[in-house]
């Protein structure tokens, strides 16, 4: 409903604008356009300020909006005196802005809703193909579907229906090892916007085409929303020199100075230095209490806009003992390495097939652990992709970590967190309880939680901040595996994740939340 008001209101903008121009040498004439372009942009200005959108987006697309106007006003003021051609060039906009533009403004804010549930469970391509009830979720423009095909010959006999719709089918996944795994038998399916109102048709079309074993939708995801955090600041002392050490209350919980204590005793050397990759919006490759960890993988991963990656970086791998900012659980430098891959964009969001085709590109360049702190509700409740792309980094010797969501819902029903092969990670407060907005991990095969409110960790410009969310509980996760890895290298998702849930601490709602990892106990298991 917003967007079509939102839309409306700016044509209407536009045709009083045309009006007032073509008109203003008549003063009894041009009231009606004044009023028709004052209030359609007072409308308009209502309906972008009530929109659901993030502040970034909204300013993004009045700049965008403002310029179309400003550019229309002076393109009219130039042919303002030579009516044949002022006539032209208004009707030209108008109707360019009738068979382009209402598609095009009406989709500004509002993504692609999820094709219905009968497009898979209606016609099932395979027994597994179920589906959860999430008519909120949202497909990615340019990319829609997700099709795996049958063989490689299927592409060319799917050309009669790419041709009906005029729909782009393009490979999703470049995966390396190609031998491993049928990621690089996926398609992404590009629908144009002319044809929105068709995408059930067109799935239903594919499916009959008995070409694929599989599709799915291309599901927008976002990082997982932040609360605004409460400063837990006190005086703590954890045998380290770090500078804002005293913001950690989550390493009180967790005593991490017993793990410091306990590597240093027992004199633990890491065999290698584990790659811990954060695929986000990005870290800032250059930030004082990270730079000595980092190693880059592509340059263009080696910057971060809006924080949240770089924040989950410092969580997971901060350098520890440079007097500077905060620690991690590795003592120094020796353990752990951190890297980026983005798969979200400066607003903080991506899709599907981005961070399937990022996890790819973390396990096919080393990662020992691959840490996702997005998420979003899942249409299916088997996410075929997602397991495929986890089995396949779990082959290359990753193991992947994903936040548990912060809908204080089911993690089950959400991705990539509900991935067969993954750890998902709920969030726990200052009390030792759940955080009231954190996703539940009971019924996930492999759940565990981390401290999630509160956290202090870098940002961007060499700064620090606090955030809440699984988005922070998860790094903790993924520092940790790190650790055991750079200790012992070969070990597994399974064997990791039973070490860190047997030696982990109770919370207060232990079944909803999984077990608080204890590093100090972990490494203790691990080294047995």
């Amino acid at each position: 409903m917003i967007s079509s008001i939102y839309t409306f209101s700016f044509l209407a903008s536009l045709i009083g604008l045309s009006g007032w121009f073509h008109l203003q040498s008549r003063d009894s004439s041009t009231v009606a356009f004044r009023v028709t372009f004052i209030l359609g942009f007072f409308i308009y200005c209502l309906s972008v300020l009530f929109v659901d959108a993030s502040l970034k987006d909204k300013l993004y697309f009045l700049c965008r909006d403002f310029a179309i106007l400003s550019s229309i006003s002076f393109l009219l003021g130039q042919v303002i005196k030579n009516k044949s051609v002022f006539v032209g060039i208004s009707s030209l906009m108008l109707g360019a802005f009738y068979f382009w533009g209402l598609d095009f403004f009406k989709s500004t804010y509002t993504p692609r809703t999820e094709f219905s549930q009968h497009s898979l469970t209606g016609k099932p391509i395979t027994p597994d193909a179920e589906t959860a009830s999430a008519s909120n979720i949202k497909l990615e423009k340019s990319g829609e579907l997700l099709i795996q095909l049958k063989n490689k010959m299927a592409i060319d006999h799917l050309k009669s229906i790419s041709s009906k719709y005029n729909i782009k089918i393009t490979k999703a996944f470049h995966p390396k090892n190609k031998s491993w795994t049928r990621l690089d038998d996926y398609y992404l399916v590009d629908i144009p916007d002319i044809h929105d109102s068709k995408i059930e048709s067109i799935t239903n079309e594919l499916i009959d085409s008995k070409l694929i074993d599989w599709i799915e939708g291309n599901e927008v995801i976002n990082i997982n929303r932040q609360f605004k955090p409460i400063p837990t600041e006190k005086s703590r002392n954890f045998g380290i020199n770090d500078k804002n050490q005293n913001m950690l209350w989550g390493f009180e919980k967790m005593e991490v100075n017993k793990l410091y204590n306990l590597l240093k005793k027992k004199n633990y050397k890491p065999k290698k230095k584990a790659l811990i990759v954060i695929c986000d919006t990005g870290v800032a490759a250059k930030h004082e209490d990270l730079k000595a960890n980092y190693s880059s993988i592509k340059s263009s991963y080696d910057s971060d806009g809006i924080g949240h990656g770089t924040h989950c970086a410092g969580v997971a791998a901060a350098v520890t003992n440079n007097k500077k900012g905060i620690a991690s659980f590795s003592p120094n430098s020796d353990y752990v390495k951190v890297s980026s891959i983005k798969v979200m964009n400066s607003f903080g969001v991506g899709s599907q097939q981005k961070i399937i085709s990022g996890i790819i590109e973390a396990a096919d360049n080393g990662a020992d652990v691959i840490s996702l702190s997005l998420g979003g509700m899942s249409n299916q409740k088997r996410q075929k992709a997602y397991n495929e792309v986890v089995e396949y980094a779990t082959k290359a010797g990753s193991i992947v970590v994903a936040a548990a969501g912060n809908s204080n819902a089911n993690a089950k029903n959400y991705c990539p967190a509900n991935a067969k092969g993954i750890i998902a990670v709920a969030a726990i407060d200052t009390l030792g309880s759940i955080a009231n907005f954190s996703n539940s991990v009971q019924d996930i095969e492999m759940g565990l939680a981390a401290p999630g409110v509160n956290i202090y960790s870098t940002i961007q410009n060499n700064k620090y901040a606090l955030m809440n969310g699984t988005s922070m509980a998860t790094p903790y996760v993924a520092g940790l595996l790190g650790l055991m890895k750079s200790l012992k290298p070969s070990l597994t998702t399974a064997e990791a994740f039973k070490i860190i849930n047997e030696s982990g601490l109770n919370s207060n709602q232990p079944s909803k939340s999984g077990k608080i990892i204890y590093p100090v106990r972990a490494i203790e298991k691990l080294m047995e």
